[in-house]
């Protein structure tokens, strides 16, 4: 939709903001990204979800500023959670790596502390999915939910957030689990998760996806405050968001 009014924009008189829900870090042909990168150097400002989206589009001579998508804190209802399940939330697609979650899951036998790993999604790799957990006999211990979009009973009881993707755009998966103070652990993939988890308060950043660096991550989550835990993300209040898009667009609307 950016290109398309970037191309409109040459024909007619208008005041066109961008913003796309794709991270920079995609890899896409040259050829293509050149003459994608040249369009949007044509509207009048680019919305950047995260600092290193808006350091690509300044360093692409296109206009950028740096808001990131918000949640409504006051509608999250603190409800009490027996904690026993490990979630994986999003598109079951090769970036997400969602099998890489499930042998972080079953060769680290985090079901001995007492866990299941919960996965909720659905995509291209959902047949390789569940063929894994069958022929691997994982049944017991893992189970896939499709279909379900209700955020209160997607993480309703659990321990902890598990992100094994390899990319990342802004996951707004980690702000909807962190303001119900669930702790996360993500690889630190380029964007996104190192823009919301902070060490120890609000989860852990992964180096690499072994098994070592993921298994302490888990046992350290008991030393998290858990009352810190959503004030760690203040900065992606709605309030805060809504005022950032306000002072964009009054500033456009009198340029």
């Amino acid at each position: 939709i950016s290109l398309l009014f970037s191309i409109l924009k040459l024909k007619y008189k208008l005041k066109v903001v961008g913003c796309d829900h794709t991270s920079t870090a995609y890899k896409k042909n040259k050829l293509i990204q050149s003459v994608r990168n040249k369009l949007l150097t044509k509207l009048d400002v680019m919305v950047a979800l995260t600092p290193q989206d808006q350091e690509y589009y300044n360093d692409n001579k296109i206009n950028s500023v740096y808001i990131p998508n918000g949640i409504v804190t006051q509608k999250i209802k603190k409800t009490e959670s027996s904690r026993k399940y490990i979630l994986f939330v999003g598109r079951l697609s090769e970036e997400k790596q969602p099998i890489e979650a499930i042998r972080l899951f079953m060769e680290n036998q985090v079901y001995d502390l007492g866990f299941k790993l919960r996965i909720f999604g659905h995509g291209d790799q959902e047949q390789e999915v569940l063929n894994y957990i069958q022929l691997n006999g994982y049944s017991k211990y893992v189970e896939i939910i499709v279909g379900e979009t209700n955020p209160d009973i997607i993480y309703r009881d659990a321990y902890a957030l598990l992100m094994t993707s390899k990319i990342e755009g802004f996951p707004m998966v980690l702000l909807e689990a962190i303001v119900r103070e669930i702790p996360c652990i993500a690889l630190d993939c380029p964007y996104g998760p190192r823009n919301i988890i902070r060490n120890q308060v609000n989860g852990f950043l992964l180096d690499s996806l072994n098994n070592d660096e993921f298994i302490k991550a888990v046992n350290a989550i008991n030393s998290i405050d858990m009352l810190r835990i959503g004030k760690s993300i203040s900065q992606y209040n709605m309030e805060s968001v809504v005022a950032k898009w306000s002072k964009l667009l009054k500033k456009l609307a009198f340029d």
